[in-house]
């Protein structure tokens, strides 16, 4: 039997329709039987009336522990919070509404889980799914809702959530809604089982530090995020070139999150190091070196400058005798496990302005201390002298040295140091040079 409606039944039922729609948008669509949270088995949409409006909806979605902090898996059991964050920025002053479900990721069955409902809000079933909605026109976008986690063997579940930014008039026209949700898996226990290797750094303020990983019990969906001092961060199993300091693992293999944290420790020793190359004039030619203040070092390379070296010694002090006069460059390596560092040095040998073949036919005349200290009293002896003279290497005088003379010995005090020559005149006539080096 066909029904023919006429014009004054069809004005009936619009204005039904329409009444309905008003009235979801002050009390919540589910109380009127309209689900449009957005789920998958929704049939309806707010857009499908809410329009018009000057708004910029954005809408998040957390779920929070018992110390208010974001969660990614759920625990059965647990008790948590549903934050809904519905915001603006354009737009007339803003008033919200909202609609939500939870469902399990695998059937879509009801997850009716909800506690005590905020002031402002009411639930409502429809086709066998319970929705939390606005019960009347909220003047804050913060919506928080108790949940208590399902049985165990639940798994993963999702919030559906719809809001709906309005302008308060009473109307459809003027608003702007918007939707999202997100999934929460079943936490498992981990058996993950993990083991790192560390290299920890033999230089001080170095990035010569690794973590080596070692995982039991993973699945190939494993995942790392490591983050570290000096706003470290890297998604490998293994890290290197790190600094000293504690390295956090957070390891997710499936739905199986794991935690670890590994220390990166340091030495105290640094690159060697050397003030300076301090040089002794031992004689004409024959210099001693040594460096000065070195830390750190363990062998050490002197290069002379004359294509003579001496490489890898444990001695910070040497001594080296040049063939001819000149200008050389010294070079010392300081070396240890964590490098090197390179000090040079130049030093001017002139050459012996006073004849050689003076210092000769000395045997019979006996110098001695020779090196001698400053100040310290130097003894002729073996032969009768008239007079002694210093002469420095250039063959200029040096009068600051004490002569005593008693016959066949003489007594020097030096208040320079240096190399020189004594010229020593004899009573015979003769004249006898010997070197001599004061410290």
């Amino acid at each position: 039997m066909k029904m023919h409606l006429t014009f004054k039944q069809l004005l009936i039922i619009g204005l039904v329709a329409s009444s309905l729609l008003i009235m979801s948008y002050g009390y919540g669509p589910a109380s009127v039987g309209y689900a449009c949270s957005g789920a998958p088995f929704n049939t309806w949409a707010c857009s499908s009336c809410h329009y018009g409006g000057t708004f910029t909806p954005t809408l998040s979605i957390q779920l929070l522990d018992s110390n208010n902090n974001s969660v990614s898996t759920y625990q059965a059991g647990h008790h948590y919070t549903l934050n809904i964050n519905l915001s603006s920025t354009t737009g007339p002053t803003p008033y919200y509404g909202f609609q939500v479900t939870c469902a399990d990721s695998s059937t879509n069955n009801n997850i009716n889980t909800w506690g005590t409902l905020p002031i402002g809000t009411h639930s409502a079933t429809v086709s066998y799914h319970t929705y939390i909605e606005h019960a009347s026109v909220l003047s804050s976008g913060i919506i928080s809702i108790p949940w208590t986690a399902p049985q165990a063997g639940t798994g993963t579940v999702i919030f559906y959530c719809a809001g709906n930014i309005v302008n308060n008039n009473g109307q459809a026209s003027g608003d702007n809604p918007t939707s999202n949700s997100i999934t929460i898996p079943e936490f498992q226990s981990c058996n993950l089982s993990v083991q790192s290797t560390i290299q920890n750094i033999n230089c001080f303020g170095t990035d010569s530090g690794a973590i080596q990983i070692s995982i039991q019990g993973n699945s190939s969906s494993t995942t790392y995020q490591w983050y570290g001092p000096n706003a470290f961060y890297a998604t490998t199993n293994n890290i290197s070139n790190l600094y000293a300091g504690v390295y956090q693992l957070i390891i997710t293999s499936g739905n199986c999150i794991d935690t670890t944290y590994d220390t990166v420790s340091q030495s105290n020793v640094t690159v060697p190091s050397a003030d300076s190359i301090n040089t002794f004039n031992i004689s004409s030619l024959s210099y001693s070196f040594n460096a000065v203040q070195p830390q750190n070092t363990t062998q050490f390379t002197w290069l002379f400058g004359d294509g003579s070296s001496l490489t890898d010694t444990t001695s910070s002090a040497i001594n080296h005798t040049y063939s001819n006069a000149g200008t050389y460059l010294v070079t010392l390596i300081l070396k240890n496990s964590c490098g090197a560092d390179t000090l040079t040095k130049t030093i001017q040998i002139n050459p012996l302005l006073i004849n050689n073949s003076l210092i000769s036919n000395t045997e019979s005349i006996l110098l001695y201390p020779n090196p001698v200290h400053k100040e310290q009293l130097v003894r002729i002896n073996g032969a009768i002298f008239k007079n002694i003279s210093i002469y420095d290497l250039f063959g200029r005088q040096i009068h600051n040295v004490n002569v005593t003379i008693q016959n066949n010995s003489a007594l020097l005090n030096f208040e320079i140091t240096g190399t020189f020559i004594i010229e020593c005149s004899l009573t015979d006539g003769s004249k006898k040079s010997l070197p001599i080096v004061v410290y």
